[in-house]
């Protein structure tokens, strides 16, 4: 089972994907908020970040609904090293679709397919696109902004255009809609098919309509993605009941809520495979045993903790050299609710996320939104948003939730965080945001 990271605007930014990934396994794919691509052929600085330098394990996520357009962007991709690129067919963002963009290309299918038969026409063909690059020189003003990707393309049949997938839903307003955008799909070689079975109208309220992702199923013959209200493994097991040969999902505030997801989805499905094959087997955890460095290293994180009362089996190995390892953490003790239940030798092999582990991921995601962001008022409206997502998973907190949400400073966000996690130490020097 392949697991995406759903490109989420102003929430999955590179500095949130960089310490996820420090501190969680299981995604195989990261995916960038949408960057869009204009007639200057020049993305911002902050959607730049997103994808350079170059990152191995992530797919570009381009808006646009002009292939003349599409065509640089693709250039100046593949210039980065990035043999992917998602095309957005989804935000139902009211500054998308009024301009045409994003699901707002649902609304006429002819236009979409005329749209697709162009770019793939100049895709998969060299002359075409060699020719266009030529007129674009001639008439384009903008066309220096990506002159060096353009004729590094022709000055090199190695360098090619990457493969194009594209993140959709299933119309704009309509479910009797999606019958057409199924025949416009299955035209062209798309590199993957991510849907969200919802129409653009419904946004994110009511249920997925699975036979509506069943249609574009059944007519489109290239890897296809589900994405849409995956939240925990009971919703990938209902979703494997509909759709057996289902072998990759994109989850988006699934994750948000709880970052360890993708690890339960992973272990659930070996076990599944396990008891198909016979061959089944309890997960092995490492052992770790903690130095006093470590434990004074929690103390001084959390002074209201004494190393006496910090035992070597509740604690994450922490070193000094690296405080953030994502492979140090033990599951020891559960987030308290229903999903998330305490600690036992269930809990332990489904890989469920742990306070420590939540604390940890925190921590290093706040000092990282530090570093890029202009002041503390942006990290705190970073955090903020984070936690409108995990506090799902805090039920009987309300009013710790509610200080969270209503902080003015990081000093009052970090008293409501600390009143949750236990491991949590307000920062002694916040005084306020600058």
């Amino acid at each position: 089972m392949k697991i995406y990271l759903a490109p989420m605007e102003g929430v999955t930014s590179v500095t949130y994907r960089t310490v996820y990934k420090r501190h969680f396994q299981g995604v195989d794919l990261f995916f960038t908020p949408f960057m869009v691509a204009t007639h200057t052929h020049s993305f911002q600085g902050r959607e730049r970040r997103e994808t350079e330098p170059f990152q191995a394990d992530t797919v570009p996520q381009l808006m646009t609904k002009d292939a003349s357009v599409l065509l640089p962007a693709l250039l100046q991709m593949a210039q980065l090293g990035y043999e992917r690129v998602d095309l957005n067919l989804g935000c139902p963002a009211p500054t998308a679709v009024t301009k045409g963009r994003g699901s707002g290309m649902l609304k006429d299918p002819d236009a979409l397919d005329r749209f697709f038969d162009t770019v793939f026409s100049h895709m998969l063909s060299r002359e075409k696109m060699h020719s266009f690059l030529e007129e674009q020189r001639a008439s384009d003003p903008y066309f220096p902004n990506y002159a060096d990707a353009a004729f590094a393309f022709l000055n090199s049949e190695e360098l090619r255009l990457p493969d194009l997938s594209v993140k959709t839903r299933v119309g704009l307003s309509s479910h009797i809609e999606t019958p057409a955008l199924a025949k416009v799909l299955a035209r062209y070689p798309f590199r993957e098919i991510i849907v969200h079975p919802r129409v653009r109208e419904e946004y994110y309220s009511g249920e997925p309509n699975w036979d509506s992702y069943q249609c574009i199923k059944e007519s489109v013959s290239v890897p296809m993605c589900y994405n849409g209200d995956l939240r925990t493994v009971e919703d990938v097991e209902r979703l494997l009941d509909r759709f057996p040969d289902t072998d990759r999902i994109m989850l988006g505030r699934g994750i948000l809520a709880d970052p360890s997801l993708p690890r339960q989805i992973h272990k659930w499905v070996q076990e599944k495979d396990a008891m198909h094959t016979g061959n089944v087997a309890l997960p092995s955890y490492r052992n770790t045993s903690l130095s006093d460095a470590s434990l004074s290293d929690v103390s001084r994180m959390n002074p209201s903790l004494s190393d006496a009362s910090l035992s070597e089996a509740s604690l994450p190995d922490v070193s000094r050299s690296n405080p953030f390892r994502s492979d140090a953490f033990l599951p020891d003790v559960s987030l308290p609710d229903s999903s998330l239940p305490e600690l036992s030798a269930g809990s332990l092999s489904s890989g469920k996320m742990s306070l420590q582990e939540l604390t940890f991921f925190l921590e290093d995601l706040k000092d990282s939104y530090r570093q890029v962001l202009s002041g503390d008022r942006d990290t705190l409206f970073k955090l903020i948003d984070v936690w409108s997502y995990l506090g799902t998973q805090f039920p009987g907190h309300d009013k710790e939730l509610k200080a969270i949400r209503r902080s003015k400073t990081l000093k009052e966000y970090e008293a409501g965080v600390a009143g949750i996690l236990p491991f949590f130490c307000p920062e002694q020097s916040s005084s306020g945001l600058r």
